[in-house]
């Protein structure tokens, strides 16, 4: 089969020669079916000013153009309390005049609110060195005058984290010093807390100096300084607390018989367990879960059950 051959006219090299008929229709063909295939996006025009616009339609269009190119707006910043502030300062940086004269810059009065949210925050991170610390230093050098709210705050931050030493020394010297007495609530928390370290005999003398404190002991205190002797296994020293308890006057609560079946308990003194158990139906104190599930594990811990 024979080939056929086209014959294409070669294009002359000047570009103002004139086009041959046929390859102008050929040309003009083929670039409407390219344009109607793959057309282009066009973006939607954005407003601008011409020449003819006025000074306001020109104003409009460059803060239309502005809008566009600036990032959205950010959300606020809270602001961090001061409290927190001035605690985060002190727990990451060691304490020095330089930190002080930080602490004036931020606050240059130290308000009683403003110490017990120090002192709340120091305790919740389990940093009573650093409460203390804060306390010393606004009383000492800022001019703070501490009320018997800051002292009960303090006292018992203190005596959860065993600075028992602290704790007596604000309780039994630093309060007079400012004319505060001490609250029963205050005292009850030390006491308490020396039983927990193991040192009963100092929460008895604190437990005695309350009357020449001017505390009057009330079922607080003495649930109190029941918990610390039985402890240690004092049941017999208990049993004279419960009995001075009650001569003067001072009606005993529910946590009070609990104390002192979980104490015996503890000793192995389920005649003197039950006994309590007994004298609380005498004063009309009814027993609740926590009272005979006590006694159970008594029993149990005796070997009866």
């Amino acid at each position: 089969m024979a080939r056929r051959h086209l014959r294409i006219p070669l294009l002359s090299r000047n570009p103002h020669a004139p086009t041959p008929l046929h390859l102008r229709h050929a040309l003009c063909s083929s670039t409407t079916a390219t344009v109607d295939t793959a057309a282009p996006a066009i973006d939607p025009p954005t407003p601008a000013a011409s020449a003819g616009d006025t000074p306001a339609a020109a104003a409009a269009a460059a803060e239309f153009d502005s809008a566009l190119d600036s990032p959205p707006p950010r959300a606020p910043r809270e602001e961090e309390p001061l409290q927190d502030t001035i605690f985060t300062m002190i727990r990451r940086r060691k304490w020095s005049t330089r930190m002080e004269n930080s602490i004036r810059l931020l606050s240059p009065t130290l308000t009683a609110p403003l110490v017990h949210g120090v002192i709340s925050a120091a305790s919740a991170a389990n940093r009573a060195d650093l409460a203390l610390q804060f306390f010393r230093f606004a009383y000492r050098r800022a001019g703070f005058r501490p009320e018997p709210a800051t002292f009960a705050l303090l006292v018992p931050v203190l005596a959860s984290r065993r600075m028992l030493n602290h704790a007596r020394c604000i309780l039994l010297e630093t309060m007079p010093a400012f004319s505060v007495a001490p609250g029963e609530a205050t005292v009850a928390a030390l006491v308490a807390a020396y039983g927990r370290a193991g040192i009963p005999q100092e929460a008895v003398k604190l437990f005695r100096l309350m009357p020449e404190l001017g505390i009057t002991r009330t079922a607080l205190s003495y649930n109190a300084v029941l918990k610390a002797i039985l402890c240690r296994g004092r049941e017999a020293m208990a049993r004279r607390v419960y009995n001075a308890m009650v001569a003067d006057g001072v009606v005993p609560t529910l946590a009070t018989y609990n104390t002192l079946i979980w104490g015996f308990g503890m000793c192995k003194k389920m005649e003197s367990a039950v006994r309590v158990f007994g004298d609380m139906k005498t004063h009309g104190v009814t027993p609740d879960v926590t009272t005979y599930n006590t006694l159970l594990n008594a029993w149990v811990r005796t070997g009866v059950c």
